[in-house]
């Protein structure tokens, strides 16, 4: 008879999220995972495979969330720009606020572990790829209702767009400085006015 698992997959993958977050592929052991996981280093093999596996389960779960919060706010009905700007600053907010200053997960991998880690290059591509879509959706819903002149290029108004917002990831990360960020996030949506 086999035994149960002793640990729920899902919430492994949440832990997991939040030490490669902060200390990054590299620098998270398989130790580092079964001391904070509370889990056997046999069990974490049998449920992920691998400690890449579970790192990419963390970091697909992570796109995959965040995707769906800022897809979400940008489906709204509500006048786009103003949306945009509260998004924006929102994840200023949520990232000078936090101790660690961890910054945006995806870019984190992106910048540790591409263009070697091919697992890690689809993500991004795909977490990129349905954001700049997102934005670019909301930027033509915003000019049939005109709000956005017809000359904005949506297509290229996204891509600016999903650049600025994960400049801002970065840039928080390293700097405290909100003023600056909002000057940026200002000037960023006058494109789109």
């Amino acid at each position: 008879m086999s035994r149960s698992k002793e640990f729920e997959p899902e919430q492994a993958v949440e832990a997991a999220l939040e030490l490669f977050w902060r200390q990054g592929y590299a620098n998270t052991s398989m130790q580092d995972l079964v001391d904070h996981l509370g889990i056997g280093r046999g069990s974490i093999y049998d449920t992920f495979g691998s400690k890449h596996a579970l790192w990419v389960r963390a970091l697909t779960k992570y796109c995959d969330d965040g995707n769906r919060a800022i897809l979400g706010l940008l489906a709204g009905d509500d006048p786009l720009l103003p949306r945009l700007r509260l998004w924006l600053l929102t994840i200023v907010e949520h990232d000078l606020a936090d101790p660690h200053r961890k910054g945006c997960m995806m870019i984190n991998a992106a910048m540790e572990t591409l263009p070697g880690d091919a697992n890690t290059s689809e993500l991004a591509a795909r977490n990129f790829t349905q954001l700049a879509a997102g934005i670019e959706d909301a930027i033509r819903r915003a000019k049939i209702a005109h709000e956005v002149p017809e000359s904005v290029d949506a297509g290229a108004a996204a891509s600016f767009l999903l650049t600025v917002f994960e400049g801002l990831r970065v840039v928080a990360k390293a700097t405290p400085d909100r003023r600056r960020l909002e000057h940026s996030i200002d000037v960023a949506l006058q494109v789109l006015a």
